[in-house]
């Protein structure tokens, strides 16, 4: 006996390998970008917004990847199920909320005294690093969403759609950060710009994954279930 090759478990593994690491990456080629862009603004905006995004995001590997990552074999357990992915994702949304929506204030409501414990700001690099820190917390439950939902585009074996989802998303907040930090805000207010496009990427990914994902994999089965039932 000798062992045969699984031709059909191989087929397409390239294409779907490629489209879940440029998805995977996509977030971070974005903010390398904008901190190529701080770069051209007043001395310490990099920092400034490095230290900002960073600490803004700092539940999204902690809560939005482990979420993600414990719903995706459920999920993919029940891709013909679409009650149950529903109701699995229902759930852990509201897991993601319940520690994420509190951070998220928190971290609006003491991010001075949060900034000055933790990095000795004080001065313009306060003020700077709290305007990314702020706009980018309140957007941390979307953020940590995101992946979540990209899951469930994996589990019904469409890789395709949340590589277009984050490119297009990323693509549009890095555009408008440029715009607004280079052309829009003056020098010293030109922070804001990169702030807005952290909330922007986290806002428009949310709101594209989630209602694409309800359109192409939960109202289309529904629709075709009730044709069979007629």
């Amino acid at each position: 006996m000798c062992w045969k090759k699984p031709v059909a478990s191989f087929r397409g593994i390239g294409t779907d390998l490629w489209r879940r690491v440029f998805n995977n990456a996509a977030f971070q080629i974005n903010q390398s970008v904008d901190v190529l862009i701080a770069s051209f603004l007043v001395a310490g905006t990099t920092t400034a917004f490095s230290i900002g995004s960073s600490l803004g995001h700092v539940l999204l590997s902690i809560v939005g990847f482990s979420a993600a990552n414990s719903a995706f074999p459920r999920l993919t357990k029940n891709k013909n199920n679409c009650a149950a992915q529903k109701k699995i994702l229902k759930k852990s949304v509201l897991w993601i909320a319940f520690f994420t929506i509190p951070a998220a204030i928190i971290g609006f409501a003491l991010a001075t005294p949060i900034l000055e414990i933790l990095f000795k700001l004080e001065g313009l690099p306060l003020e700077m690093t709290r305007t990314v820190f702020r706009w980018t917390v309140v957007s941390l439950p979307l953020a940590c969403v995101t992946p979540l939902f990209s899951r469930a585009f994996f589990a019904n074996d469409d890789s395709k759609t949340p590589l277009l989802i984050s490119g297009f998303s990323l693509f549009v907040a890095t555009i408008t950060a440029a715009v607004l930090a280079l052309y829009v805000f003056p020098r010293e207010k030109a922070i804001l710009g990169l702030a807005i496009g952290n909330f922007t990427a986290n806002l428009l990914s949310a709101l594209l994954f989630s209602f694409i994902l309800w359109k192409k994999h939960f109202c289309e089965p529904f629709a075709k279930d009730d044709l069979r039932q007629s």
